[in-house]
């Protein structure tokens, strides 16, 4: 495929303009494959053609505009500031606008391509941090509900990002009104599988220990959660499960099948504590 790639991205492009929703969609989660499997040098030889056809994609306000967003997040974990550089105008500015959109879903895609956008841009983000941090802080505050609690894990996952991307120094001053926040929700509602605590403010070093006897206990404790786990034998050919829910884990052992529901938790977590201690 690598030899008639051109052609083949052509084909995919073109069909970013097809009358029927599903097209489009299907043709945006070709380019988000595509930039996965065969990044980076897709990303390196077409940026000028994927990087503009995506941001167009985050206008079609029917069901692609949400998958637009995550084909960016597909194309940039493969691309480099210099790439990405020349494109962020666009980009960062259709994802704000999607950031406002009231559905939840399209709001989360969002914000996981921003944080990809910002972590592959580095620096060159500074540029657009006055503009963005205000929608991430917003979003963080006001999903205060049970029902909303991945969209304000995924606000505190890209605000960390984001974090690291400008540095420490630009970012002192809203990383501590983001640490105080989390520590109200901590202290009156948030579970102890709440995604929101394990997405910690990594860059900053040694200006988080004021945090830590914060973050590390509701951390430990759920880290000791003993993984749930049911064995389903073809006797049990009836029983149903969202194989496509995020925060399980099916794993196909011939006839059986081990459902682990807490192994996400426990990589998030666990992975976090580790980060800590390498302050």
């Amino acid at each position: 495929m690598i030899k008639n790639l051109e052609q083949v991205l052509s084909m995919i492009l073109n069909s970013f303009c097809d009358p029927h929703p599903r097209v489009r969609w299907a043709a945006i989660n070709a380019i988000g494959q595509l930039s996965t499997d065969l990044g980076p040098d897709l990303q390196v030889k077409f940026h000028h053609l994927v990087l503009p056809a995506l941001a167009g994609a985050m206008d079609d306000f029917q069901n692609p505009r949400a998958h637009a967003a995550s084909a960016v997040l597909n194309f940039t974990e493969n691309c480099t500031p210099d790439i990405l550089t020349r494109y962020l105008d666009g980009i960062v500015s259709k994802l704000l606008v999607l950031l406002q959109n009231g559905k939840q879903m399209v709001q989360e895609g969002a914000l996981t391509a921003l944080a990809s956008v910002a972590d592959s841009s580095e620096v060159q983000f500074q540029k657009y941090y006055d503009a963005v941090m205000p929608y991430l802080k917003a979003i963080l505050v006001n999903a205060n509900d049970k029902s909303n609690r991945m969209l304000r894990a995924k606000a505190m996952e890209c605000i960390s990002l984001v974090g690291m991307a400008v540095g420490k120094e630009k970012f002192r001053d809203d990383a501590k009104q983001v640490m105080d926040v989390l520590m109200s929700l901590q202290q009156s509602q948030l579970d102890v599988d709440d995604p929101t605590a394990s997405y910690m403010l990594q860059c900053l070093g040694q200006d988080f220990l004021p945090y830590m006897g914060f973050v590390m206990p509701p951390l430990l404790q759920s880290a000791q959660l003993k993984p749930n786990v049911t064995i389903i034998t073809s006797a049990d050919s009836d029983t149903e499960f969202d194989e496509d829910d995020d925060s399980h884990e099916v794993l196909h052992l011939g006839s059986c099948k081990s459902y682990d529901y807490y192994r996400s938790l426990w990589e998030r977590n666990s992975s976090k504590i580790l980060d800590k201690g390498s302050l």
